[in-house]
């Protein structure tokens, strides 16, 4: 079965010692669960765009993904969000047999999550990633 660049990231992230040491396994696809203790990750899709030629789609897609570090300090997400950054951005090489050409940052922004009664308090820094791979 082939690998997805979801898979991919995710596999690579948890291979990150330094990012795994302040976060554990705590590294999730789509919403953070509200029961997941802090520091966290949270990985969502934002887009994808596919490339196509007169004969068709190319085997090259660049999806944007956001990456969200969650922590009770502001320090504590901008800890994470550093990590992130040292493991992913300009990256080039493979992850888990996908061929990834160019991870680059878009953006980067920060924020404080409240709930309604103002009892949880979250920051979070969150990074738009465009990632550059052939698919399989």
């Amino acid at each position: 079965m082939a690998v997805n660049i979801r898979e991919a990231l995710m596999t690579y992230l948890l291979a990150q010692s330094a990012l795994t040491t302040l976060v554990g396994r705590r590294i999730r696809y789509d919403e953070r669960d509200q029961e997941d203790a802090l520091p966290a990750v949270g990985i969502i899709d934002v887009s994808n765009v596919f490339i196509h030629t007169h004969e068709g789609q190319i085997e090259v897609e660049t999806p944007i993904m956001q990456i969200t570090a969650y922590a009770a300090t502001r320090n504590g997400a901008t800890a994470i969000s550093e990590l992130v950054k040292t493991a992913l951005q300009d990256y080039q090489g493979s992850m888990s047999g996908l061929v990834v050409q160019k991870i680059e940052l878009q953006s980067e922004n920060t924020g404080l999550i409240t709930t309604p009664d103002g009892v949880v308090r979250v920051y979070a820094t969150d990074l738009e990633l465009e990632i550059t791979y052939e698919k399989e």
